[in-house]
């Protein structure tokens, strides 16, 4: 038998092995990448944005057209928010709240205020402000990234407030987010 011959079907046998291990594992981890990706990536859907529009322009200062949403540990999901400032006064700063109020039922909650995502704000309980033009509307998106949850329902409140020389005051009513954790 030739041993040169042996030794080449060897090592190639060995290199092969190695370039599968290494294929796969690539391919893992792009896998896990692109899911993390979709995962914490706040998107608009059509409907929602058409939804929110519409509830501006008919008059609503505010509008969240789903407020509420049902999920499982480890999902995400975003609602749509739309200000339109009817003040006077060209451009106007708005305050957005988002903060975490109670859950059903009242065991140990944890803290749901770290599930909350936006583009504007990373820090948890969420605290953003906005510059928006007379008869200007802004939508933005809130995000909650369900982790370690308890089943039940996670009340969220929406605040919006204006800033009328160095006073914050109420923009519209208190509105509330709810998520159902199945």
């Amino acid at each position: 038998m030739n041993k040169k011959a042996f030794e080449l079907s060897a090592n190639f046998v060995v290199i092969l092995i190695l370039s599968i291990v290494v294929f796969v594992i690539g391919i893992y981890m792009v896998n896990r990448f692109f899911d993390f990706a979709q995962k914490e990536k706040l998107t608009w859907d059509e409907m929602t944005k058409q939804e929110i529009d519409a509830a501006l322009d008919s008059g609503e200062r505010v509008a969240i057209p789903r407020y509420q949403k049902t999920l499982t540990n480890g999902e995400f999901a975003s609602f749509g928010v739309g200000i339109l400032n009817v003040l006077q006064g060209g451009v106007r700063n708005f305050s957005v709240n988002v903060d975490f109020v109670l859950c059903d039922p009242a065991t140990s909650c944890g803290n749901p205020n770290q599930w909350i995502k936006t583009v504007y704000d990373e820090d948890p309980p969420i605290n953003f402000t906005i510059p928006i033009k007379n008869n200007e509307k802004k939508e933005f998106l809130v995000g909650f990234d369900v982790q370690g949850a308890l089943k039940g329902t996670y009340i969220f409140n929406v605040k919006i407030e204006y800033d009328d020389a160095g006073a914050w005051k109420a923009y519209d009513t208190l509105h509330k987010l709810y998520i159902q954790v199945k």
